[in-house]
C-alpha cells in the first residue's frame, strides 16, 4: 500500500510541477488523500523499529484530527498561501481509513 500510495503522490508531483501537465481533480484532491497513508506509514514504521509495538486505531483518529486541524485552520491562520477546505479534511479521514483498511494483519 505505501509504495503505491508514494508512487502514485511522486507521480502526480512530476506531471504536476516538472512537466506542466495539470489534471484538475488530482492536483486539488490527491495529496490531501494520500497523505495521511503515507504519514501514517512512516509513524508505523518508526514505532516499530523504535519502540516494538503498533500504532492503535485511536493514535491514528487522533493525529488524523490534528494533521487536519493543522493543516486547515492552522496554517491559513499563519500565512495568506495556504487555504482552509473542509473537503481536504474529509480526504485526510478518508486516506486514514483506506489505512486502517489496508494495513496489514502482521501490522495490527
Amino acid at each position: 500500500m505505501y509504495l503505491l500510495a508514494g508512487t502514485i503522490f511522486i507521480a502526480h508531483q512530476l506531471l504536476q510541477k516538472a512537466w506542466q501537465i495539470s489534471i484538475p481533480l488530482a492536483d486539488q484532491y490527491l495529496d490531501p488523500l494520500l497523505c495521511m497513508p503515507l504519514l501514517l506509514g512512516i509513524w508505523q514504521w518508526e514505532k516499530k523499529l523504535l519502540f516494538r509495538h503498533q500504532i492503535t486505531t485511536g493514535e491514528i483518529w487522533l493525529l488524523t484530527l490534528l494533521l487536519s486541524l493543522l493543516f486547515e485552520i492552522g496554517f491559513p491562520l499563519l500565512s495568506p498561501n495556504f487555504t482552509a477546505d473542509w473537503r481536504d479534511a474529509l480526504l485526510y479521514f478518508a486516506g486514514a481509513f483506506l489505512f486502517l483498511t489496508f494495513r496489514t494483519k502482521t501490522s495490527n
